[in-house]
């Protein structure tokens, strides 16, 4: 189930999954965080490691999400 995460400028959503890589066949998470656009479109980008390492790149995770800005009014087609 998803939850309400804060991105740059508003809310948006976030939900954790988890599986086996079918390229390394390790367990792994993704972490996707969605976020609306002013002109409707949607933002969203994935944080994704192996399940047992996933404590270890958290900070790095955490530090990306708190640097990231988004720029409403700039052309992204």
């Amino acid at each position: 189930m998803g939850h309400e995460a804060r991105l740059p400028g508003r809310n948006g959503l976030a939900v954790t999954l988890a599986g086996r890589s079918q390229i390394y066949g390790r367990d792994e998470c993704v972490t996707l965080f969605t976020r609306a656009m002013d002109d409707g479109d949607i933002f969203y980008f994935l944080f994704i490691s192996p399940n047992d390492e996933y404590r270890d790149y958290s900070r790095t995770f955490e530090r990306m999400l708190r640097s990231l800005r988004i720029n409403d009014a700039a052309m992204h087609r």
